[in-house]
């Protein structure tokens, strides 16, 4: 089979798929009763029965593959714009963070004291800031940041 595995439906598709079948045997059961009632008449129905189990057959065994092959092209497309949508919530995510580093070096650069060396407290290694913990959801319900 060339390689490929066979792909079959399951669940509710697989019953959605099968329900002009499933109404054929309520069809027959109707039939039945028709038969019961007038022998000519469930002849007619039988007849209309046939015809419909036919049609409703070459319809599935028909149609089957086409409808495979559009939830396949389906599901590759959303795949393929689900895996843009993260790709591009990564590169937001990168951006943002760079620019947080940006100005968290800005204002330690501009605002921050001089980070001493340990063992000869006259040599500067860099800057440094302290900030207090915070509650960040605290924060935000106190506070409100405009950009300008």
């Amino acid at each position: 089979m060339n390689g490929r595995k066979k792909v079959k439906f399951n669940g509710k598709l697989k019953s959605y798929m099968q329900w002009p079948l499933i109404m054929t045997v309520f069809l027959i059961l109707m039939d039945f009763l028709v038969y019961c009632i007038d022998i000519k008449a469930g002849l007619v129905v039988s007849a209309f029965t046939v015809v419909y189990l036919i049609i409703a057959l070459v319809l599935l065994l028909h149609y089957k593959p086409n409808i495979m092959n559009e939830m396949i092209y389906f599901a590759t497309q959303y795949g393929q714009v689900q895996k843009k949508l993260l790709e591009d919530a990564y590169k937001g995510n990168q951006q943002l963070q760079a620019m947080t580093d940006a100005l968290l070096t800005a204002i330690t650069l501009r605002c921050g004291e001089d980070a001493l060396d340990p063992d000869d407290a006259s040599k500067v290694l860099g800057k440094r800031i302290v900030l207090p913990r915070f509650n960040f959801m605290d924060m935000r319900t106190k506070y409100e940041v405009h950009a300008r």
